[in-house]
């Protein structure tokens, strides 16, 4: 429907440009027609809105023939070139316009259809599990006896241990037999893992923005053969070989807090794997970051 509206709001945008620039421009002064621009709704609708709607679907004899009466005028020769460019905006560009967003519109709804069915579906097996289990007018029942329950945890020198151990009414769908709950377990744990890998790669300094590993080690490498391209040279700029030590331990302290950053998102993935129990041998210890230790300026 937003398509549709967007649609109609720029044909009315056209439509009554064109309808009020050409009726202005060569009846403006045609005394045959007493009612010709009369500011009402039904000049408007008759003169203006009426002819160029039909105009959309090629229906243009009235159109010419009313050019036609006077050729020669200038003001005719100018609508009929705005009659053609009228056209062409409709009938060409606003009908493709109109045809692909509306399969944009069509491919984005079917790419979300598997996931809005099972959205609604959840939704009414939800709705359905939380309702009373009598119908109306003997839901007044359940009613009375959730009423009495609420009285009765408030009522002290009350043993409420025995309601304490029961259980509380959860939402959870019982297998039929252990090779569906087996599937269910496994669809799970590809869900949570691709969750976890989603929320990973979606952080900026997360594994997915780490540095690759053939470039790290050609960034020292590259700055390495610059040094000793300085240090060869007749003329050896200090100034030169401490800014490239700097720039050194600043990459260094970037991979370092990156290798941290990779820890904290491995480990919460691990948590989250083990919350789900994906498998049963415990999860492994992630060493903390250590790097060497900043480089120095040697005395040499």
């Amino acid at each position: 429907l937003i398509d549709l509206f967007f649609f109609i709001y720029i044909i009315l945008i056209a439509m009554i440009g064109y309808g009020v620039a050409s009726r202005s421009m060569y009846s403006f002064d045609d005394p045959t027609q007493n009612d010709y621009l009369t500011f009402d709704g039904r000049s408007i609708f008759r003169h203006i809105l009426y002819p160029t709607y039909y105009l959309m679907y090629g229906s243009t004899d009235s159109e010419k023939a009313a050019l036609d009466q006077n050729p020669d005028y200038s003001t005719s020769i100018a609508t009929q070139v705005l009659l053609a460019f009228h056209m062409l905006f409709v009938n060409v560009l606003l009908i493709n316009l109109l045809i692909a967003m509306f399969s944009y519109t069509f491919n984005a709804v079917q790419t979300q259809t598997d996931l809005v069915w099972r959205y609604d579906r959840y939704g009414l097996v939800r709705e359905y599990f939380d309702r009373p289990p009598f119908f109306p007018p003997f839901i007044i029942i359940t009613h009375i006896v959730e009423f009495a329950k609420l009285i009765s945890r408030h009522v002290p020198n009350v043993d409420h241990s025995k309601m304490r151990r029961r259980r509380t009414k959860i939402f959870k769908m019982i297998a039929a037999n252990r090779e569906i709950d087996k599937e269910w377990s496994e669809f799970e744990s590809y869900a949570t893992n691709l969750y976890a890998r989603t929320i990973v790669s979606g952080q900026p300094s997360s594994a997915a923005a780490l540095v690759p590993s053939a470039a790290r080690q050609e960034i020292p490498q590259t700055m390495l053969d610059t040094m000793n391209t300085s240090l060869a040279s007749p003329n050896v700029d200090i100034k030169a070989i401490t800014d490239e030590i700097a720039s050194i331990k600043r990459s260094v302290g970037d991979l370092r807090t990156y290798a941290e950053e990779m820890n904290r998102c491995m480990q919460w993935m691990m948590d989250a794997m083990e919350r789900v129990k994906m498998s049963k041998e415990p999860k492994p210890k992630l060493r903390s970051s250590r790097t060497t230790t900043d480089l120095k300026p040697s005395d040499e």
